[in-house]
C-alpha cells in the first residue's frame, strides 16, 4: 500500500507563541485521529514552517501542493496561507476547511460546509449546523 500525506494548515506563530498551541491541540484531538481512523492509507503532519510566516520561501507552494490532502483551519488565517489556499485550490486536489466555532467566517466561505471544532479543546468535533 503506497502511503499517502495529509498535510494541516493553520494561523500559528513561532514554537512559543498562544496560536502555536492552539494549532498544536487542533492537530493532535481532532485532525491526526480523524485521518488516521477513517484513511487508512494516510499519514498525517502538521505543516512546519521551513520559512518565516508569512514569508514566500523556495518550497512554500511545494508544500502545499505536494500532498494528497490538505486540512485548512481558517480561523485566523493570515492572508499568506489564503495565497497558498490558492495554489492548492488551482491544483485540483482535495482541501477540506475548519474553524473554530467561535470564527466567523470570510463572506466567500460562509456559505461551504466547514467542520467546525469547539473553542474548547476536548470536545467533540462538531459538524456545521
Amino acid at each position: 500500500m503506497v502511503e499517502r500525506t495529509c498535510r494541516f494548515i493553520s494561523n500559528r506563530g513561532m514554537n512559543d507563541s498562544p496560536s502555536f498551541s492552539i494549532a498544536e491541540d487542533v492537530f493532535e484531538k481532532y485532525v491526526q485521529p480523524v485521518v488516521t481512523s477513517n484513511f487508512e492509507d494516510f499519514t498525517a503532519h502538521l505543516y512546519v514552517y521551513e520559512d518565516d510566516p508569512g514569508s514566500f520561501g523556495e518550497t512554500f507552494l511545494e508544500s502545499i501542493v505536494e500532498p494528497d490532502l490538505v486540512i485548512a483551519d481558517l480561523t485566523q488565517l493570515s492572508s499568506t496561507a489564503y495565497f497558498q489556499l490558492g495554489a492548492r485550490y488551482q491544483s485540483g486536489k482535495p482541501l477540506i476547511f475548519i474553524a473554530n466555532e467561535e470564527y466567523t467566517l470570510p463572506r466567500s466561505h460562509s456559505g461551504r460546509q466547514s467542520p467546525i471544532w469547539p473553542t474548547t479543546i476536548g470536545s467533540r468535533f462538531a459538524v456545521p449546523r
